[in-house]
Parts: structure tokens; sequence; C-alpha cells
């Protein structure tokens, strides 16, 4: 089945309950954390996603808000943190395409990572940061660009560096033009970039890199019929369905405030991903240590 997204909360309404299904919901503020665990084989090839914890948190839009430190990121930080081993070395991947505004989540993303890998532990002390976690950082651009899948360029990194994790950030595909540039999906399965858009490159997950793969991303676009069908109200009947799927069947959309949206999107991953790993600084430490 083509789902049209990559958000799980959103495959888990079109299948409907599920016997190896355990969802929940509650709020953080003005968040709203929707957490599915897929338990059984059965269910992860209804659903289409592999067995694991998927954790969607609902923000109000990126295009119109810009205060990003009002609980959004300690919503988003906090569902993180369940997610990630609690100690080592972590490397955070953002992929995706810089010269493509909807692709770009990631590479942003890791513009603002608070890299710490190259700190010795006595310097940060002196600096009075304490013993910090251990970050690396790499956007390895796409394989269009480069000649080379971002899989085999993080699997390399992760045979010397050798990383407790990785967190892998990229641009999703919702179902819902209401989810876009305002949801998150954190999820321990790892990350098939392009899926949601017909284009999937290889897994980024523990059995390609030999290490936990927790993906990030932020739905960025729609399918061309998802997105009519959010904008009339209704399913589109089959003479509809017929001329606009066998048009743009692989067509997708974004909204217009598409940079805006990405942007701010990015730095509050990326403020959340910082104080998930590095709990002892305070926001605003992190802001002035990753300010360009």
């Amino acid at each position: 089945m083509f789902f049209g997204t990559d958000l799980a909360v959103e495959r888990q309404r079109i299948t409907g309950d599920l016997p190896g299904l355990r969802r929940s919901e509650y709020t953080v503020g003005d968040a709203a954390v929707s957490e599915i665990e897929i338990l059984d084989a059965e269910t992860a090839e209804i659903i289409g996603k592999p067995i694991g914890h998927y954790t969607t948190v609902t923000v109000p839009s990126m295009q119109v808000s810009k205060h990003i430190f009002d609980g959004r990121v300690r919503a988003v930080a906090d569902c993180l943190s369940k997610l990630l081993p609690p100690t080592g070395t972590v490397l955070v991947a953002g992929l995706g395409n810089i010269g493509i505004t909807s692709d770009a989540f990631g590479p942003l993303m890791t513009r603002k990572i608070f890299a710490t890998n190259h700190i010795p532990d006595s310097d940060a002390r002196a600096m009075g940061f304490g013993d910090l976690r251990r970050v690396s950082v790499i956007s390895p651009d796409v394989a269009g660009n480069t000649g080379m899948e971002a899989s085999d360029i993080i699997r390399s990194i992760c045979t010397d560096l050798n990383p407790a994790a990785v967190i892998a950030a990229d641009a999703l595909a919702a179902g819902d033009l209401s989810r876009v540039g305002c949801t998150f999906q954190l999820t321990d399965t790892g990350i098939s970039p392009g899926s949601g858009v017909h284009n999937a490159r290889k897994r980024l997950d523990k059995e390609t890199l030999g290490v936990p793969v927790i993906a990030i991303g932020v739905p960025t676009v729609i399918n061309a019929v998802r997105a009519a069908e959010c904008i009339f109200g209704r399913k589109l009947d089959s003479a509809e369905s017929g001329v606009v799927s066998s048009d743009y069947a692989d067509t997708v959309v974004t909204v217009r405030e598409a940079d805006t949206m990405v942007g701010r999107a990015a730095a509050l991953a990326a403020a959340a991903v910082n104080a998930a790993l590095q709990p002892a600084l305070t926001a605003e430490e992190l802001a002035e240590l990753t300010a360009e």
C-alpha cells in the first residue's frame, strides 16, 4: 500500500488499531505527543514500518511562530532522550540536499549542533562546561551530488568513530497539510531517506551501520493528490482521482513559506538535540555555543 506519508501516526490512522500495536497520547505544554510502538512483524508489514518506537510531537506551526524556546524544545528533547543510550559518543548526521529548500532540514540542523568530540575533557572543564558528551557531526549530501550513498559514507565513519548511536535527521513527507512544518517524528528504527516520495535510498539502521540509529524528521512536503484532498476536504472520487493520479501521482508540493518553516524547524530540532545530548548546559549556553 502507498500511504503517501512517512509518519507512523498517520499510517496507523489509515490501518486502524492493530493487535500488535501499542499507542498513547499526552501533552507537554503546547506540544501534543503521540507514542506508537509496533510490537510484531505482522503489524510492521501492515503499517509499512519496522518494529520499534515512533514518537510524534506536534507543535504550533513553524510558518507563523518564531519563538521556539516556549517548551517545544524541551518536549522534543525529552522524547529524544528516551531513545538515546545514556552514555557514549553520538554521531549526528544531517541527510538531504541543502540546495533544495524542502530537503534542507537535515543539513541546516547540523549547522547548529554543538560538536564536542574534538574538545579535550580538561579544556571543557576549564571553560566551565564540566564533562561534555562527545558529539560529532556530518552532512553527507545526496548521492546525486556525491555519487555515494549517505548510508555508505556514515557507515565508514562509524567504523572509525565507533559511536554509541547515530542521530539521523531528514525531511519527511506528510499525508495531511496540517502536519507540514509542525510535526516532529522520532524513532529508534532508523530511516529510509526518500521513502515517502517514492525515492527510497539505502536504509540507515542498526543492521546497515552496526550501531543504533535514532531518526528525527519533519514533514516538509505532501503528495499532490493528498494535498488536493486536504484542500477540498474530501476524498477524490474515482474520476477525479484517476485524472490527478495519472498526471501528478509522484508530484509533491510544499508551502509558500517553506524557507522560513524549514529554517525554524531545523533550529528547533538542533536545540532539542543539543539539550538531549548536553543536559548540564542551559539553553542560553547552548545557543551561544552554536551561534553562527
